[in-house]
């Protein structure tokens, strides 16, 4: 299988950025547990569009060479991709980052373990700021964060 996410930004990540970014990993995560397929499109009635068979009729899109199947029950995933249709370079195209599958990564658990880090810190309730001080310029959410001294005050 492979994923695409199309990112409104028109400020693309670097290739380093895209084989890490946390968003596509936990997407490979979720298809190839077998927590999510694909449906064939749906009409705004709730039927399937004229044509197309109903999800139980319907057969693999895909070739079984293609889309092999992981031990959890889901299709593994090739590759995983952020298209950013509107960047803000030259190119007559849309910019194209990869990011390789899990099975062919360094650490094929390095999403599972950070789903696992998350879902723990929600548990213990910590939610800590962090993030790099160019981002904090432009934050929307400075009253609130800790990090900034008129956030550290809380309301009476």
């Amino acid at each position: 299988a492979y994923l695409v996410d199309f990112k409104t930004s028109i400020n693309p990540k670097s290739r380093a950025e895209t084989a890490e970014d946390p968003q596509l990993g936990v997407y490979q995560l979720v298809v190839e547990s077998g927590a999510y397929t694909a449906s064939p499109s749906v009409g705004a009635a709730g039927e399937p569009e004229s044509g197309e068979k109903r999800p139980a009729e319907t057969e693999s899109r895909e070739p079984e060479s293609i889309a092999t199947r992981d031990e959890a029950g889901g299709p593994t995933v090739a590759q995983a991709e952020l298209v950013y249709p509107r960047d803000r370079s030259d190119a007559p195209g849309p910019t194209v980052l990869v990011q390789p599958g899990r099975g062919v990564q360094p650490d094929p658990e390095w999403a599972t373990k950070l789903v696992a880090e998350v879902a723990q810190r929600v548990l213990d309730e910590r939610f800590h700021a962090y993030g790099e001080a160019n981002v904090c310029a432009i934050c929307r959410l400075k009253a609130a964060c800790p990090k900034r001294p008129e956030g550290r005050e809380l309301p009476s």
